[in-house]
Parts: structure tokens; C-alpha cells; sequence
């Protein structure tokens, strides 16, 4: 079954299919990667933060 809206996504997660957030992560993080490069990030540093960014969202 493919989740394609966020809302389904999440809800998945919390019902326990955590590869579910793999979804989150194709979805968000060029996006995440390209803001921080946009705010004067390195990539090593946007790297890390797009990391860091989705870990926190998925705890």
C-alpha cells in the first residue's frame, strides 16, 4: 500500500509501520537540503541539519 499523503504517512508511523517515514524523508529532504544551503549552510552543515531536522520530526 503506498502512503502518499503526509497525513497518511504519519498516521502509519504511529500506528507502528515505522519504515512508513521513509515516505517524510523522500518528500522533504531535498527541500530541507536546498533551505539550508539557501541560508548560508555548507553541505557538510545543511547535510546535518536536514538529518537532524527530520530525526527530530520523526521522534
Amino acid at each position: 500500500m503506498e502512503l502518499t499523503d503526509d497525513h497518511s504517512i504519519i498516521e502509519a508511523v504511529l500506528k507502528g509501520n515505522k519504515q512508513a517515514y521513509a515516505g517524510i524523508v523522500r518528500r522533504y529532504q531535498n527541500k530541507l537540503y536546498g533551505l539550508f544551503r539557501k541560508m548560508g549552510s555548507s553541505e557538510a552543515d545543511a547535510q546535518d541539519l536536514t538529518q537532524e531536522t527530520l530525526l527530530k520530526a520523526y521522534r
